[in-house]
C-alpha cells in the first residue's frame, strides 16, 4: 500500500474545505430559494382593475417578518383607511442585496406587478465595492456574490459591532425577566399569531375541565391521579401564557380594556408571575390608573427586586402622578442596579433627567449610555444639549467632533448608491409608475434628496422625527430587534407599524391615486 505524499495531503485538506464550501453554499442557497418562494406566494394575487398595487423594494429591513413587515401592516393600514380591500402591497426586499442587485431585479418586477407606486429604502447595505449602473462586474465581486462568502462578511460585521459596544437588544426585554415561560416570541404582536392563539385556547380550556372532572372522580388510583394533576398543571400554564401573549397584542394594538382583561385572567391562574404583573401594570398606566398600577409594580419589584424595567416603570408612573422627587430616587435606584450592555436604558433615565432639568444625573446617565455605545445618533444629540446647558465647553467641543464623525459615518452615501438610485428612479418613472424614496428610521431625509439632481416626481418619506419622539417615550429595543447599522436596526413589529403608517398617511396626502 503506498504511503501519501505530504503533497497529497495538502490536496486532500484543500478538496475537503472546498467540499465543505460547496454544501453550505447549497444548504444557504436552497434556504434562500425557499424564503423566496414563500414570499412569492405571499405576493401572488390575481390583479383587478380596481386594486391599487404597491412594490415596496429593499433589503432585510423590508424583507423580513412576514405579516409583522411594514408592506405587510401597510396593506392592513391603507385598506382600513379606504375601507376596501383595492390595496395590494407587494414585499420584494431582497435580504444582504445592495442597490446594484435591486436595480438588476427591478424591471422584472415592473413587469411582473405592474405597480402604481414604488417604495424604496435601500442603501445601507452598500459599500465602496458596490458596482454602480453602468460598472461590469469583477471576478471579485462575483466571488462575492456566493452566500458563504456574504455569510462570513455578515458575521465579520457583527463581531465587531459587538466589540464595539453596539448591544442594543436587552435580554430583559426579549425574554420578560428571563422568567420561566416568559419568552415573548416576536411574532406574538402579530395579527397571525393572535388567531392561533385564539384558535388553540378553546379545545385547552376544554381539556382542562375534562381533566379538572377527572380528578374529581371518587375512587380513581393514585399513579392516574397524579397522570392527571400534572396534565392539568399543563394545561395551566399553556392558556395562562395564552391570555398574557393576548394581553400583549391588545396592549400593543392600544385596546387597553382588552388588554387588561386577557392579563387579570393570567394572573387569576398564577398571581405571581412578574412578567404577567408588570404587563398588566404597564396596562393601568396606559388608562391613567396610576396608583394601582404603582401598586402592582411593587408586587412585581418583590418578586424580581433587581430587574431595571420594573423600576423603570414605577419611576415612569410616579412620574405621571406629578411625584418629580420620588421618580428621580426611583430612576437613581435603577441606574444604580449597573445592569451591563443596555445603552437603551441609560439613554431612557438621561432623557427623563434632561426633560426635568436634573443636568448633572443627565449627564452621568448619557455618558454611560454613550461609552456603552458610541455609535447612537440620539445619545449624541441628548449629550450635546447637556454639555451645551452646563457649559461644559471641553466636553462639548470633543463629542461634536466625534458627532460630526459618527453622522458623516451613518449618512455617508457611496457614488454607485447614487447611481443605481437614480436608474431606479428613471425605471420606475418609465413605467408610468409614482416614485417614493423612503428613509431609513433615525437618518435625516436631506441625505437623501441631495443624491437627487432633480427632486421632481418623487415623493420623500422622512422616519427621524417619529422614532426620536418615540424615542422620548419608551427604550430602543422596542421599536428595534438590533441595532446593525449603528443608529438603527431592523424594526420589531410597533417599529415596522410606525413606519407603515407614516408612509400611509404620505401616500394618502400626496398620491391622489389613493384617496379615490
Amino acid at each position: 500500500m503506498s504511503k501519501t505524499t505530504f503533497a497529497q495531503k495538502i490536496a486532500l485538506i484543500f478538496l475537503g474545505v472546498a467540499l465543505t464550501f460547496l454544501a453550505l453554499e447549497c444548504v444557504l442557497r436552497f434556504g434562500g430559494f425557499v424564503f423566496h418562494c414563500r414570499q412569492e406566494m405571499m405576493n401572488k394575487a390575481s390583479f383587478s382593475d380596481d386594486e391599487i398595487r404597491i412594490l415596496c423594494i429593499g433589503e432585510s429591513t423590508t424583507a423580513l417578518g412576514d405579516d409583522n413587515s411594514y408592506p405587510a401592516i401597510l396593506k392592513t393600514v391603507l385598506n382600513q383607511k379606504s375601507g376596501t380591500e383595492r390595496f395590494k402591497v407587494i414585499n420584494k426586499g431582497m435580504v444582504s442585496k445592495n442597490t446594484r442587485d435591486i436595480l438588476d431585479q427591478l424591471n422584472d418586477n415592473l413587469t411582473r406587478y405592474r405597480p402604481h407606486i414604488v417604495v424604496a429604502m435601500i442603501g445601507v447595505n452598500d459599500t465602496p465595492q458596490t458596482r454602480g449602473a453602468f460598472a461590469r462586474q469583477s471576478w471579485t465581486e462575483a466571488f462575492g456574490q456566493w452566500r458563504v462568502c456574504k455569510l462570513i462578511f455578515l458575521l465579520k460585521q457583527h463581531l465587531a459591532h459587538r466589540l464595539a459596544g453596539n448591544k442594543n437588544v436587552p435580554t430583559s426585554v426579549k425574554n420578560t425577566f428571563a422568567a420561566p415561560g416568559g419568552l415573548v416570541p416576536p411574532d406574538a404582536l402579530g395579527e397571525q399569531y393572535y388567531v392561533k392563539i385564539n384558535q388553540e385556547l378553546r379545545p385547552l380550556q376544554s381539556s382542562m375541565v375534562q381533566v379538572s372532572h377527572w380528578l374529581q372522580t371518587p375512587g380513581i388510583p393514585d399513579a392516574t391521579k397524579k397522570e392527571l394533576a400534572g396534565k392539568a398543571m399543563f394545561l395551566q400554564e399553556k392558556i395562562r401564557q395564552d391570555y398574557k401573549l393576548i394581553g400583549i397584542f391588545h396592549f400593543i394594538n392600544k385596546d387597553y380594556p382588552a388588554a387588561q382583561k386577557a392579563l387579570e385572567i393570567a394572573l387569576k391562574l398564577n398571581p405571581h408571575d412578574p412578567s404577567v404583573l408588570f404587563e398588566y401594570a404597564r396596562t393601568l398606566r396606559a388608562q391613567k390608573f396610576f396608583p394601582q398600577a404603582f401598586m402592582i409594580l411593587e408586587q412585581a419589584s418583590a418578586v424580581v427586586p433587581q430587574e431595571p424595567l420594573v423600576w423603570m416603570e414605577m419611576a415612569e408612573t410616579l412620574s405621571d402622578m406629578g411625584k418629580i422627587p420620588e421618580a428621580r430616587a426611583i430612576f437613581l435606584k435603577t441606574a444604580g442596579l449597573n445592569p451591563p450592555d443596555q445603552p437603551w436604558l441609560y439613554l431612557q433615565i438621561g432623557s427623563w433627567f434632561k426633560n426635568n432639568n436634573f443636568l448633572d444625573d443627565a449627564e452621568r446617565a448619557l455618558e454611560t449610555s454613550y461609552q456603552m455605545n458610541t455609535w447612537n445618533l440620539t445619545t449624541i444629540d441628548l449629550l450635546e444639549e447637556v454639555y451645551e446647558a452646563l457649559g461644559r465647553a471641553d466636553k462639548l467641543k470633543n463629542l461634536r467632533a466625534e458627532a460630526a464623525r459618527q453622522n458623516k459615518r451613518a449618512n455617508n452615501y457611496f457614488p454607485a448608491t447614487a447611481e443605481n438610485y437614480n436608474e431606479i428612479v428613471k425605471a420606475v418613472h418609465a413605467r408610468g409608475a409614482v416614485m417614493v424614496a423612503m428613509q431609513y428610521p433615525l437618518r435625516p431625509i436631506s441625505t437623501l434628496k441631495a443624491l437627487f439632481p432633480s427632486k421632481e416626481k418623487i415623493i420623500f418619506v422622512e422616519n427621524r422625527t417619529n422614532f426620536l419622539a418615540a424615542l422620548q417615550k419608551g427604550d430602543f429595543s422596542r421599536y428595534f430587534w438590533d441595532n446593525f447599522a449603528g443608529d438603527f436596526g431592523h424594526c420589531s413589529p410597533l417599529g415596522n407599524r410606525m413606519i407603515a403608517e407614516n408612509l400611509a398617511n404620505v401616500l394618502w396626502e400626496k398620491v391622489p391615486l389613493a384617496r379615490k
